[in-house]
């Protein structure tokens, strides 16, 4: 599995554990969880971006779109 395939069942997992109905995550919590020092994230974080698996809207606000969702419960599954 690769880095960026980890970090976003990661986030899928933040998103559903979220109380905020926008499911707004900090994406430096998740990459803490999972190890990741600051280049790796930024470098994770626009590749994820440019395929439209998240949407940035700053730099601790970040969320997981409708498509990076189904990609993690895939991811999960199999």
């Amino acid at each position: 599995m690769t880095k960026d395939e980890r970090f976003l069942i990661e986030l899928y997992r933040f998103s559903a554990q979220s109380v905020d109905p926008e499911k707004i995550v900090n994406p430096t919590q998740v990459a803490k969880n999972l190890g990741y020092k600051v280049l790796l994230l930024k470098d994770v974080l626009k590749g994820l971006r440019q395929a439209n698996l998240i949407k940035i809207y700053g730099p601790e606000e970040i969320i997981i779109t409708e498509r990076g969702s189904e990609v993690a419960r895939s991811l999960l599954s199999g």
